[in-house]
């Protein structure tokens, strides 16, 4: 049997909201972020109580550009979002778990994106060259959020949907390589912003 799950991450980075006029209800937003995206795979092998759980996470930078539309009921700043982004993988980590008999081993992998040397002195690191994976991944995002005043700016709660558009692997997946890639980024994120005006009200 096989459970297929999320791995969890790190969202991380900056922005600038440009409006399209001092009264319009909608901007222009590019940012600049760090982001971690990832899966799980438990499953059960044919030995009695044997239980693999593999977790990877991969590492990346992100440039989104996106239109926001706003709608202010009273004090809070209700917006969504649209628009796509360009990602560059960074490096990853996979992090396998076995378990028989009432033990159980980690196994640990670095996912390095280069080609592998011919005297690699590692036994545990994963190489991705450019051409079995795609290092760069194009993306649409989706979001919704909502702002209200704190201080000199606005406190945000912002929840995002990145719906990936570029498979990891080049070529045909080997059994292995199912294990570690979905193929194309399914992203939720949910992230507390701050927003501060750099120009005159």
């Amino acid at each position: 049997q096989e459970k297929r799950g999320i791995s969890l991450g790190l969202t991380a980075g900056a922005g600038i909201n440009i409006p399209f006029s001092k009264e319009s209800a909608y901007s222009l937003q590019p940012e600049f972020l760090f982001i971690q995206q990832g899966y799980s795979i438990s499953y059960s092998g044919r030995m009695v109580d044997q239980i693999r759980h593999n977790n990877t996470r991969l590492s990346y930078v992100q440039l989104p550009l996106l239109l926001q539309m706003h709608h202010r009921p009273g004090k809070w700043d209700i917006y969504s979002l649209i628009g796509p982004s360009l990602g560059y993988g960074l490096h990853g980590k996979i992090k396998l778990r076995a378990e028989a008999g009432g033990q159980k081993k980690i196994i640990p992998f670095d996912l390095i994106f280069r080609k592998e040397p011919d005297d690699n002195p590692y036994d545990q690191v994963v190489y991705f060259n450019s051409e079995s994976a795609n290092r760069w991944d194009v993306a649409a995002q989706f979001g919704l959020g909502a702002g209200l005043p704190f201080g000199p700016g606005d406190l945000q709660l912002e929840a995002r949907f990145g719906l990936g558009f570029v498979a990891f692997y080049k070529d045909e997946p080997s059994t292995f390589q199912k294990e570690q890639s979905q193929g194309k980024s399914r992203t939720l994120s949910v992230t507390v912003n701050y927003a501060i005006s750099l120009g005159k009200n």
